[in-house]
């Protein structure tokens, strides 16, 4: 008899857990929600100026006489743009590595604007 009280015991208990387990899996962290959203609106943010800060440098670059100072600035912006943009793309993949719209924004990015096909083909196959 203890035996089947016991056993009762432990089946309630499981079930419990079950039900809360399915119950906390269809709620949403809206913390994880709203941290991953402002790093994405970051991400587009300085994807954007080091498109803007590439087209300068080409822009600058085609000048009968380009002013070195300005190409050696542009230089210098562009590679930390693209550090902070890598960076940032790391924690949003350790935050959801199934975002496509990510994924693609930032392949196409390193494809189009950086030329660096070796790193975006990787991460169009994703």
């Amino acid at each position: 008899m203890q035996q089947f009280f016991a056993r009762f015991l432990i089946q309630s208990i499981l079930l419990e857990k079950d039900k809360k387990r399915k119950k906390d899996s269809g709620n949403i962290n809206v913390g994880h929600f709203v941290i991953y959203n402002n790093k994405y609106a970051n991400f587009e943010y300085l994807i954007k100026k080091a498109v803007d800060l590439h087209i300068d440098f080409w822009n600058e670059l085609m000048e009968k006489i380009p002013d070195v100072n300005k190409l050696l600035t542009y230089g210098h912006n562009i590679y930390n743009y693209m550090e902070d943009i890598s960076n940032l793309f790391k924690e949003l993949c350790e935050l959801d590595n199934h975002d496509t719209k990510c994924l693609k924004i930032y392949a196409e990015f390193l494809k189009q604007v950086s030329n660096d096909e070796a790193h975006s083909n990787p991460i169009f196959e994703k």
